[in-house]
């Protein structure tokens, strides 16, 4: 059956390929850190990061003694200079973290606790081989970032933002929120992202949603994108942003700058998390300059809050062509939470006039969902068709058909428009622009 309003996407597996060599070298690692530990201050280890070179010496030439001094307790076949790796990106550095962090084909990171990390390639969630090898080394981690942004463990707000110069973000969470101790997620920016003829390839969507998603833009039509997290949002709003002319004044506003604007006149803004150094910088206060610097399009990747009130305002100002990304099950369950979060940011009661400006503002609903094998696909695009005072209304345009998918959503599958023609298609055609209506039939 299609799939229907807030109908949840199969639960992704979790991947664990066990790998005896590396199990003995992380065992190699821990008798090491045992040794170590025993021997160094930790207050003499590099408490920043990156970590400074005199202490980072130090501490390497200790480590480097303590593994020549417990090697013949080493398994047959673990390799000193691996070991002295791991235990070197523990004592000054981010851990495990190093590992993945250089690797182009993961894409986030999850630290749950100094036994588990959890990173995402190719779509799905895998176990990591390389660990903590105590509590105490994930701490020190989480304190070497927390000094990125001015902060001690000791005076840290309990969630903290750190982003690197090359984008890559970072949550820490800190006890006592993070009840087992320092939880760290890293979202890393991705380099290159699809067109969406490669998205058409990659299945993401038909040739026939495609065809119709280039001559919305081409129309102008505002779009939010929805779904859930990690389902491909922000990958389709990229390859949409390829097809806007070059000539158009694009303004974006993200959390973490992942748009590739090629437009010439483009602007990108970001907002900042809070330091010991300066007053965040929202989502919000973004919009709000955004549509000061007179955008003909303005994309936003996150409506929360004041940002989704700010969003519609532009839209239904003028804005047209615009695009925001939301979180959203279906088209209905998109609208209510954009709904939700403008009432939030004007603080008054919901209402006709609040319907209207929706119905102004959005023209069309995109809603992406991933599947327990790490496909993503484009299950749902809608259109908003006007408001009455007590909701807004949307016709489903294509869906994708699950009724040949396996368990975990895994193959079949079926993309199929339900034969509604969008109004601004017959708009277009009344106007004497030549359109294929024949994508709207099945």
């Amino acid at each position: 059956m299609p799939i229907g309003r807030a109908t949840m996407p199969p639960v992704p597996h979790l991947e664990e390929h066990r790998d005896a060599s590396l199990a003995n070298q992380m065992a190699a690692a821990q008798r090491v850190m045992e040794l170590f530990v025993t021997r160094f201050d930790p207050r003499e280890l590099p408490q920043s990061y990156p970590p400074e070179n005199e202490r980072k010496e130090r501490a390497f030439a200790e480590l480097s003694r303590c593994v020549d001094e417990t090697s013949s307790q080493f398994s047959p076949g673990v390799d000193r200079n691996i070991v002295l790796d791991h235990v070197a990106n523990e004592a000054v550095a981010l851990g495990p973290l190093e590992y993945y962090l250089d690797d182009d084909s993961i894409t986030d990171i999850y630290v749950n606790s100094a036994d588990c990390v959890l990173y995402e390639k190719g779509g799905r969630l895998c176990v990591a081989p390389h660990t903590f090898t105590s509590p105490d080394f994930l701490y020190l981690a989480a304190q070497r970032l927390l000094a990125m942004q001015g902060y001690t463990a000791e005076d840290a707000p309990p969630q903290t933002e750190v982003r690197f110069s090359d984008g890559t973000l970072i949550q820490v969470i800190l006890p006592p929120v993070a009840v087992g101790g320092p939880v760290l997620t890293v979202r890393k920016p991705r380099r290159n992202f699809p067109s969406l003829s490669d998205l058409v390839e990659q299945q993401v969507l038909s040739n026939e949603m495609a065809e119709f998603l280039h001559q919305s833009i081409e129309a102008r039509r505002t779009i939010l994108v929805a779904g859930p997290t990690a389902s491909g949002r922000t990958t389709l709003v990229n390859a949409l942003l390829r097809l806007i002319p070059d000539g158009a004044r694009i303004v974006s506003v993200e959390n973490t700058a992942m748009f590739q604007l090629t437009q010439r006149s483009a602007i990108a803004l970001e907002t900042q998390p809070e330091s010991a150094f300066s007053k965040a910088v929202t989502s919000e206060a973004l919009v709000e300059h955004a549509t000061r610097l007179r955008p003909d399009r303005l994309v936003v990747d996150s409506l929360m809050d004041g940002a989704a009130l700010g969003f519609l305002k532009a839209t239904a100002g003028g804005a047209s062509g615009s695009m925001g990304v939301i979180t959203g099950l279906s088209a209905q369950d998109a609208i209510r939470r954009l709904e939700q979060l403008a009432l939030l940011g004007q603080n008054s009661s919901a209402g006709g006039a609040l319907y209207e400006q929706i119905a102004r503002g959005v023209d069309l609903v995109i809603v992406l969902h991933r599947f327990g094998n790490g496909t993503r696909r484009v299950v749902e695009i809608s259109e908003v068709c006007g408001a009455t005072s007590r909701h807004v209304d949307i016709e489903t345009i294509f869906t994708f058909d699950l009724t040949e998918m396996g368990n975990f959503g895994e193959g079949g599958g079926r993309f199929a428009p339900s034969g509604y023609i969008p109004r601004f298609y017959r708009e277009l055609e009344s106007g004497g622009v030549n359109l294929d209506k024949n994508i709207f039939n099945d």
